[in-house]
């Protein structure tokens, strides 16, 4: 602020409670840091003021006691499972070229999951071969996966979620469009009344474009967005189309020249939100190197220490980790061999390959140029196998992405990488495609970095032709969200009052009223007093609006039926409030066109 303007300034009002959790990892450090917290009187500006004074508790927490059993020697291909929660906000730039916003990820890429895991071995183990055996080329039968988000619901803090192996997440497929706004339904409704909070996949009348019976749209519908994934907590359940929770940090760029500064520039960072959750498969060749990897990251997968991932090592816990039993390609075996569809689950990287014209024979070597598109071509060369003559047809909806990293031994950027994008897809078909469906399903991943997690595939994915089976039968006609629904039962009961009802102070009394309840027993109280007072002479012009506004209180309390805990009656209140609150918006602005307000 300049010396000449007044300015006011914010105060956290006292009596707040903070609460934070710190790692030690070596136990000599314990006194020291409790002689430190104990010093730490005051925090913030203002503190020579009297402002700022802190008191603070010291707690031990135990251990999470996270159990992770060795896999029996049954399972040719383990898989461990483990879910992840960043206890800060996670920041994972994507471009090599910042501008004022940094972009970052979505998710937690497999090449950085593998860096920090190899980075607590080199930090917390002494035995050499402990510490660089997770990077040594021997290794590459490990393949660690990308961390995908879990939907807000399943992020809840306060909501006891307990993991399990039947969870599903895929990126969503680039060939499943979204009609745009507007573009179809009841032409009655406006297009922001329809879907009722909904976020089932089919429920904005996606289209599948390898789909051949699919019906052609008037309009060029949208395709996914980059942040968008689609999960259902077993195969029970319709596939959930969501997006994570992301959020943009103002930081300040250090100038070079501190004496200038004017030279200093604002930037912002985009970062995952805290306490998201992340499920992450880590897949092991044999029962030898998951059992190894256990025991060297005991500590990690038990919960009693964190891995530091992203921009200023933000720390991530494991909540959870469970053994998966070694499973096909789901699907794989319910279509017909001559048609086939591959969904790449993560990013591919794979090179391309040019004819070479010898004097015998024609074959292909590998070209210096990556791939940006699927072909039968590149699939044969993947899934190592001749190429199918006559090539079969095929359709693809395909992407592309650049993969960047950071060399710590160089402390310089890798040089990026061309990956065809995840949720790519490709359909082929011809009497051919019975082969390379056979080769493809024996192959783990395609294409280079599969240790990173890069080139995972599903075969026959068709999450929208499932969603539909399992919503057909329900009623086609848009649904009104929640407040729409009670904006109109507010408007039709307003409707039904007559003029000789209560004046417009009467109603902005309830109002009023309404708005300063804090549970539905406030709520019952004001209207057994308006029972009382509508059988007095002065109260009498309620009359039987009374009950006719506690018929519609009483429905909206059975519309949320089930086990009533706190949150539960927290949204039965904020219904009643905005119920009634509508209503006495409708009857006021009636009165005042019946007096020829405007």
């Amino acid at each position: 602020a300049r010396n000449e303007t007044l300015r006011s300034v914010e105060f956290i009002k006292s009596g707040s409670v903070f609460e934070g959790a710190l790692l030690l990892r070596d136990d000599s450090l314990e006194e020291l840091l409790k002689k430190c917290v104990q010093h730490t009187d005051c925090l913030g500006g203002s503190r020579n003021r009297g402002a700022g004074r802190v008191r603070t508790e010291w707690v031990d927490v135990p251990s999470a006691g996270n159990s992770a059993a060795f896999p029996e020697a049954k399972d040719a291909s383990p898989i461990l499972r483990l879910v992840l929660r960043n206890l800060d906000p996670l920041c994972l730039p994507v471009t090599g070229f910042p501008g004022n916003i940094i972009p970052g990820e979505c998710y937690i890429r497999g090449q950085a999951l593998l860096g920090a895991l190899a980075a607590w071995a080199i930090a917390n183990h002494d035995n050499q071969e402990q510490r660089g055996w997770l990077l040594c080329d021997s290794t590459h039968a490990i393949s660690i996966g990308n961390a995908w988000p879990l939907p807000d619901p399943w992020n809840a803090k306060e909501k006891e979620i307990k993991p399990s192996t039947a969870w599903e997440i895929m990126p969503m497929p680039l060939h499943i469009r979204t009609p745009k706004p507007g573009g179809s339904g009841n032409p009655a409704w406006p297009w922001w009344m329809e879907g009722g909070g909904r976020t089932l996949l089919g429920d904005k009348g996606e289209l599948d474009e390898f789909d051949p019976c699919r019906q052609e749209p008037t309009e060029k519908p949208k395709r996914p967005g980059d942040h968008e994934f689609l999960f259902r907590p077993d195969g029970k359940h319709p596939w959930q189309r969501y997006l994570p929770t992301m959020g943009v940090q103002l930081r300040n760029r250090v100038p070079e020249d501190r004496s200038n500064k004017e030279d200093a520039k604002l930037f912002s960072m985009e970062e995952i939100a805290e306490n998201t959750l992340f499920m992450v498969d880590i897949r092991f060749s044999g029962p030898e190197e998951a059992s190894r990897f256990v025991e060297i990251f005991s500590p990690v997968l038990k919960g009693d220490d964190w891995l530091t991932i992203g921009r200023g090592g933000r720390p991530v816990k494991a909540e959870d980790c469970q053994w998966l039993p070694a499973k096909g390609q789901e699907g794989a075996a319910l279509v017909p061999t001559d048609c086939f569809t591959l969904t790449l689950e993560s990013d591919l990287i794979a090179r391309s390959t040019k004819l070479y014209q010898r004097k015998d024979a024609t074959e292909r070597i590998p070209n210096l140029g990556f791939c940006e598109t699927l072909d039968p071509a590149l699939l044969c060369d993947l899934a190592g196998i001749n190429h199918l003559e006559p090539e079969p047809l095929f359709q693809a909806v395909c992407n592309t992405v650049e993969v960047r990293g950071y060399n710590a031994v160089s402390k310089l950027p890798r040089a990026p990488a061309l990956a065809v994008r995840r949720g790519s897809a490709i359909r082929v078909s011809g009497e051919n495609a019975g082969g390379l469906h056979e080769a493809l399903k024996q192959k783990r991943y395609l294409g280079e970095r599969g240790k990173e997690g890069f080139g995972r595939f599903r075969l026959d994915f068709s999450p929208l032709q499932r969603n539909n089976s399992l919503l057909r039968g329900h009623d086609d006609a848009p649904k009104l969200n929640r407040k729409e629904e009670l904006l109109t039962r507010a408007g039709n009961l307003a409707n039904a009052i007559g003029k000789k009802g209560p004046s417009k102070s009467q109603w902005q009394w309830l109002r009023k009223q309404a708005n300063a309840t804090v549970n539905m027993e406030d709520i019952d109280k004001i209207f057994r007093e308006l029972s009382k007072h509508a059988k007095t002479k002065g109260g009498e012009v309620w009359g039987k609006h009374v009950n006719a506004i506690k018929e519609h209180i009483e429905r909206i309390r059975n519309e949320n039926s089930g086990p009533k805990d706190d949150k539960k009656n927290n949204e039965v209140l904020k219904d009643v409030r905005f119920f009634l609150d509508a209503l006495v918006r409708w009857v006021v602005s009636k009165k005042d066109k019946e007096e020829g307000k405007p």
